[in-house]
């Protein structure tokens, strides 16, 4: 099993500076590969098509009709020793196989890109140049230009060709039975993290719980979850709770002249309060995940598609009035969004699952259709036996929290979706 560890690093002023050149060095490599790469698609054969989309509108994309020259990781990989060859201070300077992941990551998404155009997407998306803060990590190879815990005898340390030995802030150890598969150094504004890629065969020693099972529906306001035995954990709103400082952080960005230093000054410190909300979110995401992980055996949740929920509503023509629109509800739903993405359910899905594996639990996800319309007592569906955090059934007048109701039906549809395949 493949797991992944992070700790802050703790750098010194040199070191700072040292991985912040190295930040740099994948910026521009990358970069200039992205840059090679458009130069031969520019002089391939392609030609320009026009199709009328679903919504009547007409869009154009490049369709591939000739062989014409591609660039591969092969190629640009043995360019490497006559550049580093040729710059010892710059290129020279870091692990070749660090470069070497750079422009793994260069040919992973031109081969998404290449794939897009063809299947004839009117909007392939090519590959973007990257400016320093869009940089976010940098992959290592254990053992080649990095090695975790480089001074046994000291503590901790992180060695780096290019920036020495980093201190790490180890707030928990690695199991001695691990194998370490990977290294990469994250950048976040000011602060530099290390992530351990690591491969146990052991899950993770978490005592078994005294609860079997217990079904989770997913809320924004006042309840991030409610479970089927009636505990609710409260949504912290991180998001909305900075909003006011953030907005005003906003405002002095668009008011200070592009380019000058006060202007990097403000940006500087818009991206730190952006990175305290999103640690923030994802600390309490782990903590309420492991909390879960250690009450219960098995995990029943709705299964969400986050991304489609939380989308900005078509426009809706008005057909008597050309070039009009009719109210599409787009102000409340920027609401709901918004607590959606506050709340972050996507990533406590992906942390609730990696920890449920990691310590041999099971989560199981059911279809998210009418299971807060549900009535639990008769099969009766009726949106409007819901009014708010009450519901009232309007067949046979059984009344309960809303919350607590619908997760004690995704928790009896999970139950049910286990029985199947024995019955079966």
């Amino acid at each position: 099993m493949l797991r992944a560890y992070e700790y802050q690093l703790r750098p010194t002023q040199g070191q700072r500076r040292d991985l912040v050149a190295l930040r740099r060095m994948a910026r521009d490599l990358q970069n200039a590969a992205i840059q090679e790469r458009r130069d031969a698609w520019q002089t391939t054969d392609y030609a320009h098509v026009s199709v009328v989309g679903r919504d009547g509108q007409r869009r154009a994309y490049y369709k591939h009709v000739g062989r014409g020259e591609r660039v591969s990781f092969k190629m640009q990989s043995a360019q490497l020793p006559e550049m580093r060859a040729e710059d010892p201070d710059g290129l020279g300077r870091w692990s070749a196989t660090t470069q070497q992941q750079i422009l793994r990551r260069v040919n992973k998404a031109h081969d998404a890109f290449f794939r897009r155009v063809k299947e004839g997407d009117p909007k392939p998306g090519h590959p973007r140049f990257k400016p320093l803060a869009r940089v976010g990590s940098v992959d290592m190879r254990h053992g080649d230009g990095a090695k975790w815990d480089s001074t046994p005898k000291d503590r901790l340390r992180l060695y780096v060709q290019g920036v020495g030995h980093i201190k790490v802030h180890a707030h928990r150890p690695i199991p001695e039975d691990a194998e370490i598969k990977q290294l990469s150094v994250k950048f976040e504004d000011d602060r530099f993290y290390v992530r351990v890629v690591v491969e146990t065969a052991l899950a993770r020693d978490i005592p078994r719980p005294n609860k079997e099972a217990v079904g989770i529906d997913m809320g924004t306001n006042p309840a991030f979850l409610t479970t089927s035995d009636g505990w609710a954990a409260p949504a912290p709103k991180f998001l909305r709770n900075a909003e006011d400082e953030t907005k005003e952080l906003q405002r002095k960005v668009a008011a200070s002249k592009r380019g000058s230093n006060n202007r990097k000054r403000r940006v500087k410190k818009l991206r730190a309060a952006q990175a305290k909300i999103a640690r923030q979110r994802r600390d309490y995401h782990h903590k309420l995940a492991l909390t879960l992980v250690r009450e219960y055996d098995t995990i029943v949740r709705e299964d969400l598609q986050v991304s489609n929920m939380s989308r900005t509503p078509a426009p809706k023509p008005d057909p008597e009035n050309e070039g009009t629109y009719l109210p599409n509800g787009a102000a409340a739903k920027g609401g709901l969004n918004k607590s959606i993405l506050d709340a972050g359910w996507a990533s406590f899905f992906q942390i609730l699952e990696a920890k449920a594996e990691e310590a041999g639990r099971l989560v199981l996800k059911v279809p998210p259709h009418h299971t807060s319309q549900m009535c639990e007592k008769c099969p009766n569906v009726d949106p409007a036996s819901r009014s708010g955090r009450l519901f009232v059934c309007t067949r046979c007048g059984y009344s309960a929290d809303a919350d607590e109701q619908a997760a004690r039906n995704i928790l009896r549809l999970g139950m049910e979706s286990l029985q199947e395949p024995a019955a079966a």
